[in-house]
């Protein structure tokens, strides 16, 4: 409900009209005239979700914006109303302004109240969100991709302290990669698994695992929305790093994601990314015959074989995704 406290000014409209423009979605909860220094004409609006202090300088509209959820609370100090908030850095800021004595005290109660609730929907929402998550069919866990932090990357960059660059110390490896059956877990973001995936590692500049043969490559360079971007990015030749640095990049047309992991962990690296292009080879459409061709081929159902079970000598799928693979070719 929007509250209103000693507004005399003729720009009221103008204020509210400025207000609701530029608020969007948000709902004015509350509007107040007062003072600040010699500056007499001042607003302070209360959104759902901001603070405002609003200023009118020769028909021109100046605006200060204080996030309501970084609010750390108010005090009353000689006819002035000083509300305090804090940053995620724990770094404060405070806006003054004098109200008169009668609506001061409300005025305060009613920035409380809509901090209040502001919490209050943003903890639900956060409570909903958490819920869709563990509602997600993850799949099994198989295992992760632990980056390389930038100290570890400086410690180990030179073995004579002269050569080692201070900017290596910010060079973080990125963010922890997590691996299910069925999706893909980085910074609480979930990515699903499909056919279009690719999984490669890179040691020394030269590719150590890398995106399936013939069997399911047409597959990701099929035109899809995004996909000149991110397929050449996964595809293309790979930059030559310092022969120290090992590097996962795992890309699909919609979506990529790349760490860099310790040289320590190159085997683990190869293992789960060959475990990745597996997953996305058993959901691989190439197998389907095309519509438009005859589907009794025996070459092509012979050579569509043969290439099943050069992935599953070369370990990059499992005799449980190989069999059911080739049940969908005999089965066409």
């Amino acid at each position: 409900m929007f509250k209103e406290f000693d507004v005399t000014s003729a720009a009221k409209e103008k204020v509210l009209d400025w207000l609701k423009l530029n608020l969007n979605d948000q709902e004015i909860l509350l509007l107040a005239q007062g003072s600040i220094g010699f500056t007499k004409e001042v607003f302070l609006a209360v959104s759902t979700k901001e603070v405002l202090v609003v200023k009118l300088k020769k028909e021109e509209i100046k605006v200060e914006h204080y996030d309501l959820a970084q609010y750390a609370g108010s005090k009353v100090s000689m006819g002035a109303l000083q509300v305090t908030f804090k940053d995620d850095n724990s770094k404060s800021s405070q806006l003054a302004i004098a109200l008169s004595k009668v609506s001061i005290a409300e005025v305060q109660n009613e920035i409380s109240t809509a901090y209040v609730n502001l919490s209050k929907a943003l903890a639900s929402q956060i409570q909903s969100e958490q819920s869709e998550i563990e509602a997600l069919d993850k799949g099994t866990y198989i295992g992760g991709f632990t980056p390389e932090s930038g100290v570890e990357f400086y410690e180990r960059s030179s073995s004579k302290y002269g050569d080692r660059k201070l900017s290596k110390l910010f060079q973080s490896g990125g963010k922890t990669i997590n691996v299910y059956s069925k999706v893909l877990e980085c910074d609480g973001q979930f990515y699903v698994l499909d056919h279009q995936v690719s999984a490669d590692v890179v040691f020394d500049g030269q590719t150590q695992v890398s995106r399936r043969p013939t069997l399911t490559r047409m597959g990701l360079l099929s035109p899809l929305p995004g996909s000149a971007l991110i397929a050449g990015f996964a595809l293309a030749k790979k930059e030559t790093h310092d022969n120290r640095e090992v590097h996962v990049v795992v890309a699909h047309p919609n979506w990529s994601l790349s760490i860099r992991v310790k040289p320590k962990d190159l085997g683990q690296a190869k293992a789960l990314a060959t475990r990745i292009n597996a997953i996305a080879d058993s959901m691989s459409p190439a197998v389907k015959v095309d519509s438009d061709k005859p589907s009794d081929v025996p070459g092509s159902k012979i050579q569509k074989l043969q290439e099943i079970k050069s992935l599953l000598d070369s370990g990059f799928i499992t005799q449980e995704e190989s069999d059911r693979m080739k049940k969908e070719i005999l089965d066409n």
